[in-house]
């Protein structure tokens, strides 16, 4: 049986007058769930496979990993969209990771829209985006 996963997202981010201060992005949009909303944030800004000589992770428990707290979530809003699957019957779409793969290229888009370029890598930690600014660290 064929499905169909959806999901869109949009983001604002501005850049600040002075580097440092302020909030770059402004909301989450989405039909997902606020906790894959946050899970794909988390991704864009602090996920990185980081594995030492032998490749064993270098985070080895949540105390080394980096993850989205209350401090860094700008507000979430859901919404509904309806588009019927015309593949099925009852109209129904796949499920599973769908909530959270729209989000970190809609936040790397939104921060290079920001920054007026046209590529930066993922993390966005503030390093990396500091260098993409044409600033140094």
């Amino acid at each position: 049986m064929p499905t169909a996963p959806a999901g869109d997202r949009a983001r604002a981010c501005q850049r600040p007058r002075r580097w440092g201060a302020g909030r770059g992005l402004r909301s989450l949009h989405g039909p997902a769930s606020p906790t894959a909303c946050i899970g794909g944030l988390g991704q864009a800004l602090y996920e990185e496979a980081v594995l030492d000589d032998d490749g064993i992770p270098a985070a080895r428990s949540l105390l080394d990993y980096l993850i989205p707290t209350v401090a860094e979530v700008p507000p979430i809003r859901l919404e509904e969209t309806h588009t019927p699957n015309p593949n099925v019957a009852l109209g129904t779409k796949g499920a599973g990771e769908a909530g959270c793969i729209g989000v970190p290229p809609a936040v790397v888009n939104a921060v290079c829209d920001a920054l007026d370029i046209d590529h930066i890598d993922m993390p966005l930690t503030p390093e990396t985006v500091w260098r993409a600014a044409g600033s140094p660290p």
